[in-house]
């Protein structure tokens, strides 16, 4: 930590006093007043100066109790041993900033490190983060960048010049580079004598994306029933509920892995969806379609979490991989990404021309205008109704007119391609089934 700036006050250290050496003479260390005249049991002393201060009492000769805020925000408080003012205070300092650095000679790695002690999102974030700052640190150490003040703004645009060349999408340069802006920010802010934001002004570029859900399709309600048949037909219950959770209640993949059957209430049909949403706590207790309640009445528990096969830090990884593998299995012609089945009900209720506020507050997603945020009061067991009525009770109605309602008849059901069948051979199928299904039913009409 830099030296306190000022000059000291009154005659608690004279300015002429050879004992104290230039750190201490650069401090204001204030007496505090006294009460009315009366005798205090310890002595006190404010000390304060570049941004910073705490108070200092001398219990007795030698003994000290410290009362200021780290640099996490956290209260301190502890008691130590000190054999003078001077000792007292850089004891104080090491507690509450750490120790004594030199901020010039600090390595870029360093950097990194403080900075990541610093942050406060959850340990996904932080590893997602480490994953760009490492990329980075690599391109440094290759072009002999090594101090953390040699870095200037030349040199990230050349990094991020350098991702761009490699054909990536402008969105995902900006993620690489969004660790090393925000450390330069914080490193900015910490060391304001010494540092500044060397990335301001950055041109980022790279191959560009319309929107974020360009080209990547969807489930239709069909197929995402067809890919439900094909897994119970082959016995993947490991993610069968999961699916369907997403699929039909679009469940985040993180929400799902991590569902509890104590969350699960089959009786009433609902499910409590709970946990760390983009790192805000989020709680939303969720009707469930007809489907969904039957697969998880039938799904086998074999431990706390309905997905109970996937532990560890990796669960969601793993659990990714395996949709992403199945779907492959099931449509070799299949390009949607595990987290995409999520898409398959706001994309849908789009389509049927019933998405609005129920549906937003379903999807978990936060109030955008002025009305849902300051004047709708529904909640509780009032909001439940709501989203069954509006949500679900669609959902069923479009899931039912692609299967019939009651016990379909085989004839009735579309298969969908599977592995090794050919898209042209399954269509010309299942015009064959729809001429049988009109003919046998003499009060039909034609289209």
């Amino acid at each position: 930590m830099a030296p306190f700036s000022g000059v000291p006050v009154g005659d608690l250290l004279p300015e002429n006093d050879p004992i104290l050496d230039a750190r201490i003479r650069n401090r204001i260390i204030d007496e505090r007043d006294r009460k009315n005249g009366e005798k205090r049991k310890e002595d006190r002393y404010l000390v304060r100066g570049n941004g910073k201060k705490f108070t200092l009492n001398e219990l007795e000769k030698g003994r000290w109790r410290l009362f200021g805020i780290d640099l996490q925000g956290s209260q301190k408080r502890p008691r130590f041993e000190a054999r003078s003012l001077e000792e007292a205070i850089n004891i104080a300092e090491g507690i509450l900033f750490g120790p004594q650095v030199d901020p010039s000679a600090l390595p870029i790695a360093d950097v990194f490190v403080k900075w990541r002690e610093q942050l406060t999102c959850s340990e996904a974030t932080k590893k997602e983060y480490w994953d760009g700052v490492q990329r980075a640190c690599d391109w440094f150490d290759e072009n002999q960048l090594f101090l953390w003040k040699d870095l200037r703004l030349e040199h990230l645009q050349s990094y991020s010049n350098q991702l761009s060349g490699k054909r990536y999408s402008k969105r995902y340069v900006q993620i690489l580079c969004k660790p090393v802006r925000q450390c330069a920010r914080w490193a900015a802010r910490n060391w304001p004598d010494h540092f500044r934001n060397w990335t301001e002004g950055v041109v980022i570029t790279g191959r560009e994306e319309s929107s974020y859900a360009a080209g990547r399709g969807y489930l239709s309600f069909e197929q995402l029933l067809g890919f439900l048949k094909w897994l119970e037909e082959n016995d993947h219950w490991n993610i069968l509920p999961g699916v369907a959770l997403q699929g039909l209640c679009a469940c985040r993949l993180r929400e799902t892995v991590r569902l509890k059957w104590e969350n699960v209430d089959l009786e009433s049909r609902t499910v409590t969806i709970e946990g760390q949403v983009k790192n805000v706590q989020s709680i939303r207790r969720l009707p469930l379609p007809q489907a969904v309640w039957k697969v998880l009445e039938a799904g086998p528990r074999d431990g706390d979490r309905v997905l109970d096969k996937y532990q560890g830090p990796e669960r969601y990884k793993t659990y990714g991989r395996q949709v992403r593998r199945l779907l492959q299995r099931w449509d070799p012609e299949c390009r949607i990404e595990p987290k995409g089945l999520r898409r398959t009900l706001p994309s849908e209720a789009i389509r049927g021309g019933w998405a609005g506020y129920a549906l937003e507050r379903y999807l978990g997603h936060s109030a955008q205008g002025i009305t849902e945020k300051h004047y709708v009061a529904a909640s509780g067991v009032e909001l439940v109704d709501l989203l069954r009525r509006q949500v679900v009770e669609k959902v069923d109605g479009a899931l039912e007119t692609v299967v019939g309602s009651g016990s379909p008849d085989p004839v009735n059901v579309i298969p969908l391609p599977t592995r090794g069948m050919d898209r042209k051979k399954v269509q010309k199928k299942c015009s064959e089934k729809d001429k049988k299904v009109v003919s046998a039913n003499p009060n039909s009409q034609k289209p």
